[in-house]
């Protein structure tokens, strides 16, 4: 891709880059014609590395979407080979940051090769430089941060398509925070094991919405599919964060809309999936975590390593939260290949009744260690949507539902708190008092109160006013 990303895992870039930075070396050595510099993308690879890095209390690792190891075997996949690229990375293009991460995962050359590619001119002394928010287009992935940290907060979305080492994991997302996984990725096995077809690779292994107990259809894996996922729009303020996940093109056949809109405001994250199936079916959200859950209610909880994830099922209301049986993966140490451990892991299924062929589903998640916050559903005509109330006020999150059609020579509108609109997402905050000081417009091309106009455009955008 044009930004640097690899249509496949990130550890299989290792594996294709390992063998001609070798050849570049030679050229200019020999020929005295540096090649890397004529290919401008080999740059911005560097910033895409960076952007995938998963720190954590224990150590960095990497988010492991397509057929990645899980936890830290995503830093020592294909035999080693990550450090010796990074180092040559690092060093051609005078990258500060990839050393560091480099020297964080191996502090000192542990073969030939990274002895030769050792960048003596450079320090690595921090990540100063290292991206922040990513979107990668080609690829139809998002990763969203607040930082470099061990406890950072780390988000990460995968639309993209189900082919060759990728996975049926169109709309799957991984989330940690304060140090600690939360929802995260199995992994994977070798190829020659039944269970990297018959769950690793399948959408039951990952963080989607099932239609009718249905996945992704396998046999796209050889055919592919005619529409690539994307993410379909984003804006990026302080405090405030939204993307859209379009992963409709790889459930072709299943779903004629499968759009999942997050919000990521203050120490909350609103998740809201906006679903039309071909059929009528019963919906599953499904949730592979660390560490252990436990339902409450309508809500569950996710307890890893002293830290929890607090998660409200807003709306419908499900018919079922139990958990199922999965399975997770470690590399084993071994000197002539990679070898995997695979245990039974028990992940999360949440099932919504069958509602004609249109869903919307809203799930509010608490991160570790934020404000105490009172969630409430909202619901009215053509509407359903959250509260979310804290100290400083409280978050309105309405999700407009007739937004997603059209009538002819009128688009349909919201009426909301005094507000007006025809945007499919409203995220209005109010402070202690209940004045209005900001409001999230999504999907929409206007937004008015009374008879003042606070947002308008000519095409349907994203705002924050």
């Amino acid at each position: 891709g044009a930004q640097g990303d690899f249509i496949e895992s990130v550890g299989y870039l290792d594996y294709t880059l390992y063998h001609p930075v070798f050849l570049f070396d030679l050229y200019r050595q020999h020929a005295g014609r540096d090649l890397a510099s004529e290919i401008p993308v080999l740059a911005r690879i560097c910033d895409y590395y960076l952007a995938v890095v998963q720190p954590l209390k224990t150590g960095l690792q990497r988010v492991n979407f397509g057929d990645m190891g899980s936890g830290r075997d995503t830093l020592s996949f294909h035999e080693g080979r990550t450090a010796a690229v990074w180092l040559w990375l690092a060093g051609e293009f005078k990258r500060e940051d990839l050393f560091h991460l480099a020297r964080r995962t191996q502090p000192n050359p542990a073969d030939l090769f990274e002895l030769l590619f050792w960048p003596a001119k450079l320090e690595g002394a921090s990540f100063a430089g290292a991206p922040g928010d990513a979107v990668f287009e080609h690829i139809g992935v998002v990763v969203l941060r607040d930082g470099y940290h061990d406890e950072a907060t780390v988000l990460a979305v995968k639309t993209g398509e189900m082919w060759n080492h990728n996975q049926s994991d169109a709309g799957s997302f991984i989330l940690s925070s304060a140090g600690v996984e939360l929802l995260v990725d199995p992994g994977t096995t070798e190829y020659s094991n039944p269970l990297h077809a018959a769950y690793f690779k399948s959408s039951r292994a990952h963080n989607v919405t099932l239609h009718a107990g249905r996945g992704q259809r396998e046999d796209l894996d050889d055919l592919g599919t005619r529409l690539m996922g994307c993410i379909g729009g984003r804006l990026f303020a302080p405090s405030y964060r939204y993307v859209l996940a379009d992963a409709t093109g790889p459930w072709e056949g299943v779903y004629r809309r499968y759009h999942r809109h997050f919000l990521w405001i203050e120490d909350f994250m609103v998740l809201v999936d906006d679903l039309l199936a071909w059929q009528e079916g019963t919906w599953t959200h499904l949730f592979h975590f660390a560490g252990e859950v436990t339902v409450e209610g309508s809500r569950f909880r996710i307890r890893n390593q002293g830290q929890s994830l607090l998660a409200h099922v807003v709306s419908p209301c499900p018919v079922a939260m139990e958990l199922a049986t999965g399975y997770a993966s470690r590399i084993c140490p071994n000197e002539l290949k990679h070898e995997y451990e695979v245990t039974e892991k028990p992940y999360l299924m949440v099932v919504y009744p069958a509602a004609g062929l249109r869903e919307k589903i809203v799930t509010v998640f608490e991160l570790p260690g934020g404000s105490p916050r009172q969630v409430e559903a909202l619901a009215g005509d053509g509407m359903s949507g959250v509260r979310v109330t804290g100290p400083d006020g409280s978050w309105e999150i309405v999700c407009h539902h007739r937004a997603d059609g059209r009538i002819m020579h009128l688009n349909p509108e919201l009426s909301f708190g005094g507000l007006r609109t025809d945007a499919f997402l409203l995220a209005v905050h109010r402070d202690a008092a209940g004045k209005m000081d900001r409001a999230g417009v999504h999907g929409g091309s206007y937004l008015r109160e009374g008879g003042k106009v606070l947002f308008s455009s000519l095409s349907k955008r994203d705002a924050l006013v």
